[in-house]
């Protein structure tokens, strides 16, 4: 009995790892779907989508194996474990990403700025000049 759930609590330990694994991995490209601006040839075969036959019915679920709850704590902090590890290596990556794509954008909104502002005071300097020679003629 021991045994069974020692293979049951791998086996749950197992998938949660290949699901985590999964989730780690990057989406495939698909390089064959036509995008907006690509001109589609009106004489290629497309394909047709066509009704789907119905699937047959799901199989009946079967009730999943019930863990005592020593098994079920062993279980809960083996993925706590798992998660930990996992948080405290991909964490400092992930702040590093938006921290950059924040600075990022600070930085070219402070380039924004200072450009904006040096422009508006050449302007006012040179018509103030202007405005200077104007009445200097005048006299």
């Amino acid at each position: 009995m021991e045994d069974q759930e020692g293979n049951d609590l791998s086996s749950v330990v197992a998938r949660a790892d290949a699901l985590m694994q999964r989730r780690r991995l990057p989406p495939t490209e698909v390089e064959d779907v036509p995008l907006l601006t690509e001109v589609v040839d009106p004489d290629a075969d497309l394909p047709v989508l066509v009704a789907e036959e119905p699937s047959p019915p799901a199989p009946a679920q079967t009730e999943p194996p019930r863990l005592d709850p020593a098994a079920l704590d062993i279980l809960a902090h083996e993925l706590a474990r798992r998660l930990g590890e996992r948080l405290a290596a991909e964490i400092p990556d992930l702040v590093a990403t938006a921290l950059q794509s924040t600075l990022g954008g600070l930085t070219e909104e402070l380039r924004w700025g200072l450009e904006k502002t040096t422009e508006d005071a050449l302007r006012d300097f040179l018509a103030e000049r202007e405005r200077l020679a104007k009445l200097q003629q005048q006299r």
